[in-house]
């Protein structure tokens, strides 16, 4: 295997490296059961704001 070879070589493999990093990674169970706990907090605050607001307007 000659220079040339080996240079390809590493460039490929360079390539590889760059597209794994570039996988976004799986997120743990728990940033998943924060995330929906997030969601279900920011959809009942929402709720309580629109019922404060249409209180307002009986």
């Amino acid at each position: 295997m000659d220079a040339d070879d080996k240079a390809v070589l590493r460039r490929i493999a360079e390539g590889v490296d760059r597209l794994a990093a570039a996988i976004p990674k799986p997120e743990s169970k728990v940033m998943r059961v924060f995330g929906v706990i997030a969601t279900i907090v920011g959809a009942a605050g929402v709720i309580a704001i629109a019922d404060n607001v249409v209180g307002w307007f009986k």
